[in-house]
């Protein structure tokens, strides 16, 4: 009799696990979802944001699944509006703002980006990608307390991480705070892998800043490590000239040449060793189809000025010294105005005319960042809209993607 009991028991089980199945759980479904996003399997995705759809409480859980597809397609503005609708539930909203957030970043409107992670960090400080996604964007409008601000407290969440060290060092190098970027510079170099392809740059910018701040023996320690490349000879080229080492910085101006001709501060370097070995013409002569091919170089200019002059051609010399003179009060404009931005978060119009003091350097892409910095700005004016496209088609902009800017550099 019990032995019926229990099979009776276990027949009713087993028909009510059949008639009536076990209720699909949405938050699994959706996780579902969320780790097929992660794999790029969008046929799951689908078939989680299908069976989300079907209850009212779970549409913008649907939404954000069906928005990532969008993304992933590269239908951007449709995947922002479908971003908007995942914003009605807590569980969804964050990650909607972010990544709408990133869409706005991307499309240059970096004003909304910042308001935008914000929010995102008001739910949910410890939330790191976008501490970077704000950080990146206060850098793009040259916000530049605001980002090292920023970036500082992603260092603390992820101290291991030599990127918010790197940036926060790139920004000081740019807004040529020297000094503190070499402590920069520093922490990012004890961190950064040692096959990243970021040492070489972390370790360029530490010796041009120790460069810049005439520590040249701590410039060739500090660039030691890095692999031979055109920028990081010339620099050690010019860190052994300051201190009287000619042979030395003759053959790393000309290893830099070599690979990179009429590299400005290589040309420098290696006329002035021509000098010294008495080779004056040759070094003129390499002097001026640097400055013909680099017009707004200060120093090739300045260094034409003095060869020619000690050579006998005092007009020519007096022409290059006026040419030096003009670049360096443009130079000076600009560093100005570039310290005026350092705690300015909102003025386009400032952006707008350190963009056309670049221009006028010819230094054509840290213009083009400058103009993206002001046109992404909630106070973009007509008039700055208006020489943003005028700009773009005098300059096209480069065909390599990989390329990067460092404005001030």
């Amino acid at each position: 009799m019990w032995l019926a009991l229990v099979a009776l028991a276990m027949i009713g089980t087993l028909a009510y696990s059949v008639f009536w199945p076990r209720p699909i759980d949405l938050a699994e479904r959706f996780q579902a979802g969320l780790d097929a996003v992660e794999r790029g399997d969008w046929k799951t995705v689908r078939l989680c944001a299908h069976r989300l759809l079907q209850d009212d409480e779970h549409h913008a859980h649907a939404a954000l699944l069906q928005a990532y597809e969008q993304l992933a397609l590269g239908q951007s503005e449709e995947a922002f509006v479908t971003f908007s609708k995942a914003t009605s539930e807590p569980e969804t909203r964050e990650l909607a703002y972010h990544e709408a957030a990133t869409i706005l970043y991307e499309a240059g409107q970096f004003s909304q980006t910042i308001l935008m992670c914000r929010q995102v960090l008001e739910w949910n400080s410890a939330r790191t990608d976008s501490q970077r996604l704000l950080a990146a964007a206060y850098y793009d409008i040259g916000a530049m307390v605001s980002a090292i601000n920023t970036l500082k407290v992603v260092a603390e969440q992820q101290p291991n991480d030599h990127r918010p060290h790197y940036m926060e060092a790139s920004i000081l190098h740019d807004f040529e705070r020297f000094d503190d970027a070499v402590l920069a510079y520093e922490e990012a170099a004890k961190r950064v892998p040692q096959d990243s392809i970021a040492k070489d740059e972390i370790l360029l910018g530490w010796g041009e800043c120790l460069v810049q701040l005439r520590c040249h023996a701590e410039a060739l320690i500090a660039m030691e490590p890095a692999s031979s490349g055109p920028e990081v000879d010339a620099q050690r080229a010019v860190a052994l000239f300051a201190l009287r080492q000619l042979d030395t910085a003759l053959k790393a101006a000309e290893s830099a040449l070599t690979r990179r001709p009429h590299l400005p501060e290589a040309v420098a370097v290696a006329a002035q060793c021509y000098e010294h070995s008495g080779d004056v013409e040759r070094g003129i002569a390499l002097l001026q189809e640097a400055a013909d091919l680099h017009p707004h170089e200060v120093e090739l200019h300045l260094r034409l000025a003095d060869m020619l002059g000690a050579n006998g051609h005092l007009a020519a010399a007096l022409d290059h010294r006026k040419k030096a003179a003009t670049i360096s009060e443009y130079r000076r404009e600009f560093s100005n105005k570039q310290q005026a931005l350092v705690h300015n978060d909102d003025d386009a119009n400032l952006r707008f005319e350190i963009a056309q003091l670049a221009e006028r350097l010819g230094k054509i892409e840290i213009a083009r960042s400058w103009l993206q910095a002001a046109v992404g700005m909630a106070t973009a004016t007509d008039e700055i809209r208006s020489a943003w496209q005028q700009f773009q088609e005098r300059h096209p902009p480069a065909r390599d993607p990989d390329s990067t800017i460092v404005r001030g550099s």
